[in-house]
């Protein structure tokens, strides 16, 4: 596996980003009711359009696209729509071998809002959504609701990252990054996929 870095100088003309969930629907062939099992495994999946593309800009594209080797490599990218805002304080997780969908913390500025929902951070290297209003006490600590769930145990110290937080993320298959080239120009659009190991 090879981490390669985004050029960031190259700023995609369209990102769409989903949250796409791991669920099983089991249909009785007796009387068609259904049952729905959720597993673990939700992950980040996102398209990335790149247009109009300058001969210098083009080719830092494909340097990175070309060194990923397909979908073995791995690369850091941030949300180019919404790049968050620095931390109220010095936000860290608050307590060792945290996991799941809720994180204690600490360093947060005291008796204020540190977070909105739907706003993003990062832990770990790992992209999270926060689903519920974040309120400091008094002392500064807070308690996160977020998704997805932690991959990786969250431990005391660990940094949490408000300001342009980033995933990591490999392409779906080995076929993306074929470029349609015009003349001075040219355009590509890649799907990706979040990496993570459990």
């Amino acid at each position: 596996m090879a981490l390669v870095e985004y050029p960031m100088s190259i700023i995609p003309n369209s990102m769409s980003l989903n949250l796409r969930a791991n669920t099983k629907t089991f249909t009785s062939s007796f009387n068609n009711s259904r049952l729905t099992s959720k597993f673990p495994g939700k992950h980040w999946v996102a398209s990335l359009s790149f247009s109009n593309l300058y001969p210098r800009e083009l080719a830092e594209l494909k340097a990175f696209l070309w060194a990923l080797d397909g979908s073995s490599g791995r690369f850091y990218l941030p949300l180019f729509d919404n790049t968050g805002s620095p931390a109220k304080g010095t936000p860290v997780a608050l307590g060792t071998d945290q996991t799941g969908g809720f994180l204690l913390t600490n360093g947060w500025s005291p008796s204020s809002i540190v977070l909105n929902v739907g706003d993003y951070f990062e832990i770990n290297n790992e992209l999270k959504m926060v689903t519920s209003t974040v309120s400091s006490s008094s002392t500064g600590q807070a308690t996160i609701a977020f998704t997805p769930w932690l991959r990786t145990a969250a431990q005391t110290g660990d940094a949490i990252t408000t300001l342009n937080p980033k995933g990591m993320f490999m392409l779906t298959d080995d076929s993306q990054g074929e470029i349609d080239f015009d003349p001075g120009f040219g355009s590509v659009s890649i799907d990706i996929v979040e990496a993570f190991y459990v």
